[in-house]
């Protein structure tokens, strides 16, 4: 279950793949709306919810490790301890580490939209030895202004009331203005743990329109710490713009639908000819009357023959997958729309409420079976890309959507990967269902904090482990494909692009294809990646990068191909 990826296409016609190095567009010099875009994913991995790693006993069983009730080895999913564990202590108990020294003076920065001082524009970009200058696009309002510590500084406390911040432009409309260079630090929200000052533009503070009127606005700011250390003059220069219909990506709400019920493939149980090292699942390309994810689930033995357990996970499992997609788009936990959240509503289906494929204005992604055009290398993930979000797009068609056979089996070629699902495998472990405590666990009724059968915890546990993984893997690939059809990543540097398949600069890990990036982290917008076992144990889950999330919110406009 660990993968994370996928690839985009377009709301208006064009493709997304998982699994190519390769990106084409089909009508160069035409509408990007037909941009096809083909990406390698079938290596991506997820990380571990946050809060909970590997090493929590929680997850791993009732003892912590040793030998389960039923014969099982409970401590083959500990993983996490040697990794987190290693090295020896720093320092011993007895040593004076006092360091009587004042702290350097506060190390910040001015940008916007949370922006690292990388990828702000401050500076050029090096492309391959060539400087490259680029710059942001601002809507008059809604976007932020944020003052951020440096990376990698330790400053002291910082003096709130010391703050000042002024820019060179009158804000507001008529009736509300503040002149040029007005005090604007009471406007600012000071987090004291982070040591950072924030404030979002409201329409009566408005920002003047700075494209075509010859010059930009800049802003300053300054404060001190706790002990009277100036940061020093700190500055960004905004480049302002009116956001029009046709450049926001979210003039309304997008509605989204993800549905399970495709049958376009018949898919069989794990077969092994190397003795149980590793596994594949057979497939074949022809509709059998059984929905292509239930038969995955059935692959993987998160589903049987026993109806109620296999609908207790299944609800399980979509359960986690919703609050995942509600994280990452920064929705309430009902998957409300807050102020500061991403403009889309996402149902899967079989939810109330949820709207049919076909619906006027609904977007629609499918999930299961395996990559029919890349059937050799198959992808996790395939999409329209749509730049700026402009129509509603299907990707629930063969070829597109997200091919959790392709996904699954990646995962039982890989040796790691079996260890962690055997427990349930079909005809090596015991799928939900066929265990003699899953009558026990699988149902509402089950307390895992009062519960004293230590078989029935070691198998729970096991089981919300991998629910938890499985989920994550699915809702990142899920976010990564919806990504695509809202418009991420568009290609080259701001003002037209958000760095989409720039190769290795500053801010980028690697070089990937058209319309992605891989920026430090679990960015869901990334592609190729390996497993990064620190970001694993560490309980890092995925996130879009500061760009693509101001794009996503409307904080920026982006002019796109």
């Amino acid at each position: 279950m660990l993968l994370l990826g996928g690839c985009g296409g377009s709301k208006s016609n064009g493709l997304a793949d998982g699994n190519a190095d390769v990106s084409v567009d089909v009508n160069a010099g035409d509408s990007a709306d037909t941009a096809l875009v083909e990406d390698l994913e079938s290596d991506r991995t997820t990380p571990s919810d946050a809060g909970d790693s590997l090493s929590d006993p929680d997850l791993l069983g009732a003892d912590g490790g040793g030998s389960d009730s039923d014969g099982e080895d409970a401590g083959e999913l500990d993983l996490a301890d040697d990794a987190l564990d290693s090295g020896d202590d720093v320092q011993s108990d007895t040593e004076d580490t006092t360091d009587t020294a004042p702290p350097a003076p506060p190390q910040l920065f001015l940008t916007i939209n949370r922006i690292n001082a990388l990828m702000n524009g401050s500076k050029p970009f090096d492309d391959g030895g060539n400087p490259v200058p680029y710059y942001y696009i601002v809507p008059t309002s809604g976007f932020t202004l944020d003052i951020l510590p440096r990376p990698d500084t330790e400053n002291g406390a910082l003096d709130e009331k010391t703050l000042s911040v002024t820019c060179d432009a009158a804000l507001g409309q008529e009736g509300a203005q503040l002149p040029a260079n007005s005090e604007l630090a009471s406007y600012f929200v000071f987090d004291a743990l982070e040591g950072s000052f924030s404030f979002k533009v409201p329409p009566e503070l408005a920002f003047p329109k700075t494209v075509g009127e010859g010059s930009n606005v800049t802003c300053k700011a300054s404060v001190k710490d706790t002990l009277g250390q100036p940061s020093g003059e700190l500055s960004y220069v905004l480049t302002v713009d009116q956001m029009t219909p046709e450049r926001d990506p979210f003039d309304q709400t997008d509605v989204w639908l993800v549905t399970f019920s495709r049958d376009n493939y018949t898919i069989g149980l794990p077969t092994t000819s190397n003795g149980g090292t590793t596994y594949d699942i057979p497939w074949e390309q022809k509709s059998n009357g059984i929905a292509d994810f239930d038969e995955d689930l059935r692959a993987m033995g998160l589903a049987s023959d026993d109806v109620a357990a296999s609908a207790f996970v299944r609800a399980w499992l979509f359960e986690s997958m919703r609050a995942y997609l509600h994280e990452f788009f920064l929705l309430g936990a009902d998957g409300e729309i807050g102020p500061d959240s991403v403009k889309i509503k996402i149902f899967l289906e079989g939810d109330d409420g949820a709207p049919k494929p076909g619906d006027s204005g609904v977007s629609v992604m499918g999930v299961g079976g395996w990559d029919a055009d890349t059937p050799e290398q198959p992808a996790n993930g395939r999409a329209n890309i749509d730049w700026n979000n402009k129509v509603a797009n299907r990707d629930d068609v063969l070829g597109l959507g997200i091919f959790t056979t392709s996904m699954f089996d990646a995962v039982l070629a890989n040796n790691f990967g079996v260890i962690f699902i055997k427990k349930f495998l079909p005809g090596v472990g015991q799928p939900v269902g066929t265990h003699p405590k899953d009558a026990l666990i699988l149902n509402d009724a089950f307390d895992p904090s009062t519960n004293t059968d230590s078989e029935a915890a070691s198998r729970y546990s096991a089981l919300k482990l991998l629910i938890r993984f499985g989920a994550l893997a699915l809702s990142s690939v899920i976010a990564h494909e919806m990504g695509h059809s809202l418009g991420l990543v568009p290609y080259g540097p701001p003002p037209e692009g958000l760095f989409g398949g720039v190769g290795v600069t500053e801010f980028t890990v690697q070089a990937v294809t058209s319309a992605h990036i891989d920026t430090p982290g679990l960015n869901i917008m990334q592609q190729g990646s390996q497993l990064n076992i620190a970001e694993l144990l560490g309980g890092q889950n995925p996130f879009f990068n500061e760009p693509n999330l101001a794009y996503l919110r409307g904080r920026i406009i982006v002019l796109a191909p």
